[in-house]
């Protein structure tokens, strides 16, 4: 059965509404790569619109004959786009926000981010880099940073990622240290836990619902 992670779907469908100012790449080939990479984020972006909204209009729990497909065809379009950023990292050097702009930039993290493991941990280097370099958001670093260790059956480190259970029922995966999980969340420019559950409908961690 193929399950996709509903906290990542919405968190990320969102995060295109924000920060989108007018940007000129510097030179013809960064306006070429973000070009390229816009055309990604539209590749992700759109059937996972999709796929919320039938999540939503099933209260989380769709109908499999009608998840699946969807389910399917999202999973197709990320090997392709996988194999597409792989070739403009190889030409040009990961996407910097200096170069490509902010949605430039989060279109690369969105294809990593809806990537498998290894391709994850393979640019999980590149994209702390670019934090470092203020060339990229330290946000979208914790949200990867986050799937990477869930997906290594350990504790995540700032609360971005919910478990969506056969039934429809969400909780959040484990989270380590969780007593000072806001000040984390705060560092990297994320708002308190107890808001982003409140936003997500899910319980706070060791609270019922």
């Amino acid at each position: 059965m193929l399950r996709l992670s509903t906290v990542l779907l919405l968190a990320l469908v969102a995060s295109g509404c924000a920060r989108t100012p007018a940007f000129e790449a510097p030179t013809p080939e960064a306006a070429a790569t973000r070009a390229a990479l816009l055309d990604l984020r539209e590749r992700d972006q759109e059937p996972r619109n999709r796929y919320v909204a039938l999540l939503k209009r099933y209260d989380y729990a769709p109908p499999e004959d009608l998840r699946e497909p969807l389910a399917r065809e999202i999973l197709h379009g990320d090997s392709l786009n996988q194999i597409a950023l792989d070739a403009l990292v190889d030409a040009r050097g990961w996407p910097l926000m200096s170069e490509v702009g902010w949605r430039g930039a989060s279109a690369a993290y969105l294809v990593v981010q809806h990537a498998p493991l290894a391709f994850q941990l393979r640019y999980l280097p590149k994209i702390e880099a670019a934090v470092e370099a203020g060339e990229s958001e330290p946000e979208w670093l914790a949200e990867l940073t986050d799937r990477v260790l869930v997906r290594q059956d350990l504790p995540q480190r700032y609360g971005s990622q919910i478990h969506t259970a056969e039934t429809g029922a969400r909780t959040f995966y484990p989270i380590e240290d969780i007593e000072n999980v806001d000040a984390r969340r705060a560092a990297v420019g994320l708002g308190p836990l107890a808001d982003y559950a409140r936003s997500m409908d899910v319980a706070m961690p060791g609270e019922a619902r």
